[in-house]
């Protein structure tokens, strides 16, 4: 919110205080403070009330757009000379005056404008008649002279800068805590101002004097349910004139960012502004009935604020009806029974509704305002009823018609009195949460400062009790909030630091999330941070939405399982995501849309899905742990190239990434956690998800002794996202499930480094070109005996569909050394089962 200093004034006394010295206790007392702005100009008088007397046109007939007038700026003076170029002045306005020797504002670039004794084309000119932004006035005209009210017009020569209230104001922007109502408001803050500065809280004088005449409206009022509104007040106002309002309330409100309307809407708005308590006036004679039902909406129910747009309303909003209509909201007020200039009667709303329904009507009609923003935070119904009087006085005082105005009959209804809140508070405790052993009157004096108010006959030495004040009921409702409260108010400055008693290192254990991202990052990849909503993954139709509408569904995702979202933010927003990879993808193009073509990403995530049966479940969706990443550009980000590498072929394809890259980095992985490498196998899948190419993607696949279990998947991106989405062809994808990761890991076990000599081996097999490298792998580990590794060393093509694949296997015994024969006739046991298994064959 923003708060005028000018204002703070009234409430508390600012002397000596500079408005940096009130930001930075507001902002170090848990009101951060946002910015420090002026509003209004530095003014520098005479600059006076004067009457145009006569106007004439200028003597040199080249000069049309100057007249020569003259205006009276004192009673009993001769009126002055002045000539003026707008063409909006008549004999006999008044209006403000700028005499020799005042400074005003330049209309033109905002700087300082010095009045002096002119010559205008040979008729001098003693001052200057003022438009509304030459006196710092921004909504006012910028050609035409600023035309004076006539209640501004009884006092010739009176100043204008006190007039019009145009003081210098300094204008805080304090941010709203969300448990805070109480605070959203100038009386709020001046509270913890007048707290943190020791100095003590005033209240402008005013009584309101209530007219005993019966009102010829007799209103009546209907609440549902008080948990929705826990109190609604009516209180009829009449015999009054709309009209402008007084320079003071427009100008206060114009420095806290909101607009005058009139005197009425601009006195609730006032109001509104200094207690904390939204209000709304009702044209009385458009409330049907006298009634006022405040219920909740019915679905379909049309609805028309203030603004003019057609709401939509639903059974999840509180509304305000008459017998035949809806007149009103919580947020906004209705143009059905707005004020308008011939209102003279009205029905003065002020309540107390609750946040969580303000909040949600809020949210589904994309509606903001500043009444809802003081509901959602909770309003004290225990000064509704003050704030009303308030409002009424200066109603009474500032829209009076012919004859006095008529304060009638208040009507209020929901929860009577607030129940006395009383907390208790050990002195021990705050020793043992400060630090600070303070004698019992200075946590007192520190309390009651918040008008937190101390009952001597509960306490005892040791313990204190405190009355808890209706304004703050629903934030402070434990000890351990008043012993915040003490810190605050003592200040976070002044609790000298000091170090645990017992200090001692723990060792944090290593959970499976933070091994996996120690693995990822240490292999060039940054992790990436992505909400968890998505789109909604259906067409208008309801059909699927395909993979190719230029990337904008980028999930093979299952509408039946899907988890949508009731209140959703925007259409980006609407559904929970079925796995980690689109927003990896889109964090990829808005790299690559910027050139930065080398982007190697993971992502730590969950994944949601409903329930595959209809079996009630504890949890409403199924939770999956996801680690997903993507990899595009260059396996080198260096730019320093190899002098040996001349050709140019090379020079395109030796840094570019590709799939191996990719899996050799999840095989690192595997390896970190102590997963059995043999045990995993790269399958392909006659289906792999929509958005790997299906011919280079592979399903992970590890053998347990309760049989295999899928890990997840690797694969290229598929083609037809590389093209509707511009990216480069060779990105690879990887997603795994940790759960399933977690499960197969293994503890680091050690075994001795084996002394004796290793003994290395060539194999080369011609084989299918359909037979895959791992059943080869699996093939020869089961035969070999005493077999340490077992490398692929190189691929080459033969003719009708078969490859020559070469390995080279190490063998070493921890117990004795290996001789050749030995070795020779585990060969020999390879070879054969390689023929038996994968009708390998061999070459001398």
């Amino acid at each position: 919110m923003k708060l005028s200093l000018n204002w703070l004034a009234d409430y508390v006394d600012l002397s000596g205080l500079t408005p940096d010295m009130i930001a930075e206790k507001l902002t170090m007392n848990a009101f951060e403070v946002e910015g420090v702005h002026t509003f209004g100009s530095d003014l520098t008088g005479p600059i006076v009330v004067g009457e145009i007397l006569d106007i004439q046109p200028h003597p040199d007939p080249k000069v049309t757009k100057m007249r020569v007038t003259k205006t009276r700026v004192a009673e009993g003076q001769e009126p002055l000379q002045i000539v003026c170029g707008a063409t909006n002045i008549a004999v006999g306005q008044r209006i403000p005056v700028a005499l020799p020797g005042s400074i005003v504002i330049n209309r033109h670039d905002g700087s300082a404008f010095p009045i002096t004794v002119t010559d205008k084309r040979g008729v001098q000119s003693n001052g200057m008649l003022c438009a509304a932004t030459e006196l710092g006035i921004t909504d006012g005209d910028s050609e035409g002279i600023l035309i004076l009210d006539p209640p501004l017009t009884l006092r010739l020569g009176a100043d204008i800068e006190d007039l019009l209230c145009l003081t210098k104001d300094y204008v805080l922007t304090v941010a709203s805590r969300s448990n805070r109502g109480d605070a959203v408001c100038v009386r709020g803050l001046a509270r913890e101002v007048a707290a943190l500065f020791k100095r003590p809280m005033r209240e402008p004088e005013w009584q309101l004097k209530e007219n005993p005449d019966k009102s010829k409206y007799n209103f009546s009022i209907q609440i549902d349910d008080v948990k929705d509104c826990e109190s609604f007040t009516i209180r009829t106002i009449g015999n009054l004139k709309v009209a402008s309002s007084p320079p003071f309330i427009a100008r206060r409100l114009a420095a806290v960012g909101t607009r005058s309307i009139n005197n009425l809407v601009d006195i609730t708005n006032y109001v509104m502004h200094e207690w904390g308590q939204p209000m709304h006036a009702y044209d009385a004679a458009a409330v049907k009935d006298g009634k006022f039902h405040v219920r909740r909406g019915k679905s379909g129910e049309k609805y028309t604020t203030l603004d003019g747009k057609e709401r939509i309303l639903s059974p999840e909003m509180l509304i305000i009806s008459d017998t035949e209509k809806v007149i009103g909201m919580p947020i906004m007020g209705g143009a059905n029974s707005e004020i308008n200039d011939k209102t003279t009667d009205i029905a003065l709303e002020a309540a107390s509704f609750s946040p969580a329904i303000v909040r949600r009507s809020s949210r589904l009609l994309g509606l903001s305002s500043e009444s809802a923003l003081r509901f959602e935070r909770g309003i004290d119904a225990a000064t509704t009823k003050q704030a009303s009087d308030r409002a009424a006085y200066l109603i009474s005082k500032y829209c009076t018609g012919d004859g006095p105005v008529k304060i009638g009959t208040f009507v209020a209804s929901g929860k009577g009195e607030c129940t006395p809140v009383h907390i208790e508070l050990r002195k021990k405790e705050i020793v043992r949460h400060l630090n600070l052993d303070l004698p019992t009157n200075e946590v007192k004096d520190l309390l009651n400062r918040l008008e937190f108010t101390p009952i001597d006959s509960k306490s005892t030495q040791d313990k204190l009790v405190f009355s808890i004040p209706s304004f703050r009921q629903s934030d402070v409702r434990r000890e351990i909030d008043l012993i915040e409260e003490i810190a605050r108010v003592y200040g976070y400055d002044n609790i000298e630091e000091e170090s645990p008693a017992f200090f001692t290192l723990a060792n944090m254990p290593e959970n499976i999330n933070t091994a996996i991202r120690k693995v990822l990052i240490g292999e060039g990849l940054c992790e990436a941070y992505i909400t968890s909503l998505i789109p909604d993954q259906t067409t208008s139709n309801g059909n699927a939405a395909s993979l190719t509408e230029k990337g904008k569904y980028l999930s093979s995702h299952d509408n039946s399982r899907s988890v949508k979202v009731l209140n959703p933010l925007s259409p980006e927003h609407q559904t929970l995501r079925q796995t980690l990879l689109p927003g990896l993808i889109n964090a990829l193009k808005y790299n690559f849309d910027r050139g930065e073509e080398n982007v190697w990403l993971f992502e730590l995530g969950f994944t949601y899905l409903t329930h595959s049966t209809k079996e009630k479940c504890s949890e409403p969706a199924l939770e999956e742990g996801k680690v997903a990443g993507i990899l595009s550009g260059n396996r080198q980000l260096s730019l320093w190239k190899d002098a040996s590498d001349n050709s140019s072929n090379n020079k395109s394809n030796t840094n570019k990434l590709n799939f191996y890259d990719a899996k050799g980095m999840l095989e690192n992985l595997f390896q970190s956690l102590h997963i059995c490498a043999s045990a995993i196998t790269y399958a392909k899948e006659e289906q792999s998800p929509a958005l790997m190419h299906p011919g280079q993607s592979a399903h992970i696949i590890c053998a347990t002794d309760n049989g295999a279990i899928e890990i997840g998947w690797l694969g290229q991106l598929h083609p037809a996202s590389v093209q509707d989405l511009g990216l480069d062809s060779q990105t690879y994808l990887f997603e795994l499930n940790i759960d399933t990761l977690k499960a197969l890991r293994k503890k680091p076990s050690f075994e001795a480094i084996s002394t004796l000599p290793a003994i290395s081996r060539d194999l080369t097999v011609d084989l299918s070109n359909n037979t895959e490298n791992a059943s080869v792998i699996t093939c020869v580990e089961q035969a070999a005996i005493n077999l340490k590794n077992i490398d692929l060393v190189s691929i080459f093509p033969l003719d009708s569909g078969k490859r020559s694949l070469s390995y080279r296997l190490t063998f070493q015994s921890n117990t004795e050394t290996l001789k050749s024969e030995d070795i020779e006739q585990t060969m020999n046991t390879i070879r054969s089962k390689l023929t038996e298994k994968l009708n390998a064959s061999f070459r001398v």
